[in-house]
């Protein structure tokens, strides 16, 4: 669509104007942005959904004033076209500030393609992340959000920094149902519980602000054999100049790595770091060479593995990793058999 509507002069214009006058328009709105707005009522320490939040909610239901002039820009533009306009304005000024142009423009955000990709900042993936949280605490799962946002097929997201965990540790018998917290201890888990509750049409993934304080029993493997199974390819990589954050690369229907044991042999003995004593005997299995494609700061020293940096939260040993990746390993030779022909 986008390559046949830039051929077409007229559509190219049309687009061009459209986008200028839309983002310009917008970016006039009053009020606080959709992430700044969801923050702002979390700041009061919103402990649980039972709480009222009615005056966030007007001002987030009533942000901009009506802009005639962009709604008259996209006029002449087929649903399509809008959509893919729509496509270049941030998350936040869509959500606040499209609904207050026209009725029929909000209507548009119901098309998958106004959101593609999704890019989704810090701030507005804590708004996202407690608002999801919010209607999965209700029986109606009723989302205020466009349906459009939620059946993306390409996910960019900069997790929020993990919130201490108020939840509470009584030890009485009262069998009184507790208000369910807002507070976000685990973003990553929350996001990849998403991930596969919510935004199950995602294809491509990037992830990143992964934190390694995140609990052992949630590390790659687990991620990887749950939440993760559906994609082909899977790398965990250290982010640059951020020795404790990770950034999370999955793409659906692309194969894994080709395993090739005698290159998973050459690039772990590189990956040691200086001064530690390697075990020169070290072999690999099928599973843990698949691990280690994956995780790109791992190491297998022995019978162990470690991380580079020596991180405790992909710590494990060779039997841990193999009964964690054999069923992973079976999956995909069913839907990529030529790319994990093991060479050895």
């Amino acid at each position: 669509l986008r390559e046949e509507s830039l051929r077409n002069a007229a559509f190219a214009d049309s687009i061009s104007v459209a986008s200028s006058s839309l983002v310009s328009s917008l970016s006039m709105q009053h009020g606080p942005s959709f992430g700044q707005e969801m923050s702002a009522s979390s700041a009061q320490d919103d402990p649980s959904v039972g709480q009222e939040t009615s005056a966030g909610r007007r001002k987030f239901e009533a942000m901009a004033t009506p802009m005639q002039t962009t709604a008259m820009a996209l006029g002449a533009l087929s649903e399509h076209l809008k959509a893919m306009v729509l496509s270049y304005v941030d998350v936040s000024t869509k959500v606040d500030a499209v609904r207050s142009v026209s009725p029929h423009l909000f209507q548009v955000l119901e098309c998958r393609l106004a959101w593609e990709p999704l890019c989704i900042d810090q701030v507005v993936c804590k708004a996202l992340l407690k608002e999801l949280r919010r209607v999965c605490s209700l029986s109606s799962h009723d989302i205020t959000l466009p349906v459009g946002l939620i059946k993306v097929h390409r996910l960019d997201v900069v997790l929020m920094d993990g919130e201490p965990d108020d939840t509470p540790h009584d030890d009485t018998e009262d069998d009184t149902t507790q208000p369910v917290s807002l507070r976000i201890a685990d973003p990553t888990a929350e996001m990849l519980h998403n991930l596969d509750s919510w935004f199950t049409d995602v294809r491509e993934l990037t992830m990143s602000n992964i934190s390694i304080r995140i609990p052992h029993s949630v590390g790659l493997w687990v991620l990887r054999r749950t939440m993760l199974l559906k994609f082909g390819l899977v790398e965990l990589v250290r982010s640059d100049g951020t020795p404790s954050a990770y950034s999370l690369l999955a793409l659906r229907d692309t194969p894994p790595r080709a395993i090739d044991l005698e290159m998973t042999r050459k690039e772990n003995r590189v990956r040691v770091p200086p001064g530690v004593q390697f075990d020169e005997s070290t072999t690999f299995s099928v599973s843990e060479a698949l691990y280690v494609a994956e995780h790109r700061s791992v190491y297998k020293n022995g019978t162990s593995f470690d991380v580079v940096g020596n991180d405790s939260m992909f710590f494990g040993d060779s039997v841990e990793v193999r009964r964690a990746y054999r069923p992973i390993v079976a999956i995909l030779r069913q839907r990529f058999p030529q790319f994990l022909g093991v060479r050895k």
